[in-house]
């Protein structure tokens, strides 16, 4: 399953995203990130690890101005199944809860986990 594994950009135990995404009960063939924040080179670097295919989805920044993240994660939807969110209970993080009205509207499988 192609997935878009996504977290605040505070999370940065890998160690805890390991533990995280294999307790989900699919096989993930795919890591679709945006390549951004530590968070996305964390989940990168598992990829890396586990030997899991990984695709960086950038945007040019200097084309589409303020409209670049929302391109950005209009392409990232449309090419995953699934979506793992590691969200923190503490913070009301709008570029995640974005990504989930996205994801949704795309209509991706959605997996929350709050830590």
């Amino acid at each position: 399953m192609k997935v878009i594994i996504a977290g605040h950009k505070d999370i940065n135990d890998i160690k805890l995203i390991d533990k995280i995404i294999k307790g989900f009960d699919f096989n993930i063939s795919k890591i679709i990130s945006a390549g951004l924040t530590d968070f996305d080179k964390i989940v990168e670097i598992w990829a890396l690890k586990n030997k899991v295919s990984c695709e960086v989805v950038s945007v040019n920044w200097d084309m589409h101005g303020k409209i670049a993240r929302y391109v950005q994660k209009e392409t990232m939807t449309k090419l995953a199944e699934a979506i793992i969110i590691i969200k923190n209970k503490k913070d009301n993080d709008k570029e995640v809860n974005n990504l989930i009205n996205v994801s949704k509207r795309n209509n991706l499988k959605i997996f929350i986990k709050e830590i």
